[in-house]
């Protein structure tokens, strides 16, 4: 199955630190921008998820202040967001240009027809973030 490495940057987010590579598989190697955007997002999801049902048995002290407190809140599971509303808002970005995609180094813009991503080629997303009185 083919894959590829995601490397997400955050262009105007001082406070954040780099996130880690993320590696998604995709069932073919002809992909759109929007492809992409939708296969990195699904995988950061299902990452997510998979992480929190490895800690389940023990949660730490910090877990467990904030799960206390969204009890309070009665959030239930039901109302969290899920990884298709999170790629369409992901995909608007895109369309806007304030997520930008690059495979290897060509950038892959909205609309384009499916681009070939090499095996293990790396798909950074960067995200534009408007700075403060700018």
């Amino acid at each position: 199955m083919p894959s590829f490495v995601a490397v997400e940057e955050v262009w105007g987010d001082l406070n954040r630190d780099s996130c880690t590579p993320t590696a998604v598989d995709v069932v073919t190697s002809s992909l759109s921008g929007e492809d992409l955007v939708r296969s990195y997002v699904y995988q950061l999801h299902a990452d997510a998820e998979h992480a929190a049902i490895a800690r389940g048995a023990a949660p730490r002290s910090e877990e467990k202040n904030l799960n206390a407190a969204l009890k309070r809140t009665q959030v239930s599971r039901s109302s969290l967001v899920g990884w298709k509303q999170s790629a369409e808002v992901a995909l608007e970005a895109f369309a806007q240009g304030r997520l930008l995609v690059f495979v290897d180094d060509r950038q892959v813009m909205p609309g384009t027809p499916a681009v070939l991503v090499p095996a293990r080629a790396t798909v950074r997303f960067v995200q534009l973030l408007p700075l403060v009185g700018g």
